[in-house]
């Protein structure tokens, strides 16, 4: 009796307490969660944590001890957050009480291409009917019907033939009640797509990406061009010049941001960042544009490779 009054005396008291309070209480002696709890309760409070300009241009992706992954929505900030890594990690730090975090890996966040493939005009996303279909109430033509029953009996096999025809003949219903819906046949691929599309989803975006692998093809032997300049080698909109140079971009920043010792990604990088053309560039000026975006926390392997290259620059304290 005196246990169980004692739990009800602590029921009524968690009545009282606050979430912060009993949650995480209830996740270590449930769950045994308490620590990831804890780990990832930096998301919730990000925004106290690093205040509210950081918070709002920045997310963070994931909290894996002794790294987090933090993404930035403009490549401004990008550059703003590998400057600020170091009170970054105090701040975060500071949070958890303890050294929890040494490693900050920042990347960019695409919001920019969600929003464009998530407009309706860039989606076939036809409306689809609900329930069931009955295949039992649907009819087809008799010609079809003669033309399946041909098909079937090209073989002997007669159980291969009622299993053939019974495929057959739900298909056909399929079609018949697909076109009376309205939809009609991709004319590329022969998919089921809404009448009010050209082409279907699929087509549509094989067809996107061919088109910004071109342009990606061009700017890799040109990187330096304008969009008024690429042009003049192919008709191509604003947008997926944007998008074709971003995917461009990132992928050498990227490849910097790690160490990278080749003067291509290196020069490819300036111009991109810059529009310059080779001849603009100093190889000092290239040298000194790259170790902005280079990762703080390179190993000595790598900083001894970028030595041995003499494309290393220290950083400065932050």
């Amino acid at each position: 009796m005196e246990e169980i009054e004692h739990k009800r005396r602590r029921r009524q008291h968690n009545q009282f307490e606050s979430v912060d309070t009993c949650l995480p209480r209830t996740l270590d002696e449930e769950f045994h969660m308490v620590e990831p709890f804890r780990l990832h309760s930096l998301i919730h409070h990000w925004k106290s944590v690093v205040g509210p300009t950081i918070a709002a241009h920045t997310k963070v992706l994931a909290i894996e001890p002794p790294k987090i992954v933090i993404c930035a929505y403009t490549s401004a900030w990008m550059q703003q957050l590998q400057m600020q890594q170091r009170q970054l990690l105090r701040c975060i730090n500071e949070y958890y009480k303890e050294s929890v975090i040494t490693t900050i890996q920042l990347t960019m966040y695409r919001h920019s291409f969600v929003k464009e493939t998530a407009t309706p005009s860039d989606i076939d996303l036809p409306h689809i009917p609900t329930g069931r279909i009955n295949f039992s109430k649907l009819t087809i033509p008799d010609a079809s019907v003669e033309r399946i029953d041909r098909i079937c009996a090209l073989t002997d096999n007669k159980r291969l033939q009622a299993i053939t025809k019974k495929i057959q003949i739900e298909q056909e219903k399929k079609n018949h009640y697909l076109q009376k819906q309205g939809y009609v046949r991709c004319p590329n691929c022969g998919n089921w797509m809404h009448s009010n599309h050209k082409i279907c989803a699929n087509c549509k975006s094989k067809h996107d990406r061919y088109r910004i692998s071109a342009i990606k093809s061009a700017l890799q032997e040109r990187p330096y061009m304008k969009y008024d300049e690429i042009i003049n080698y192919g008709q191509c909109t604003l947008d997926e010049f944007n998008r074709a140079r971003s995917e461009l971009l990132y992928f050498y920043l990227d490849r910097i941001y790690h160490g990278s010792v080749s003067r291509q990604d290196m020069y490819m990088t300036a111009m991109l960042l810059t529009f310059k053309r080779p001849e603009e560039l100093t190889d000092d000026h290239v040298i000194n544009l790259c170790h902005k975006r280079r990762s703080n926390y390179l190993s000595d392997e790598q900083i001894e490779r970028l030595r041995q290259a003499s494309v290393y620059r220290e950083k400065e304290d932050i």
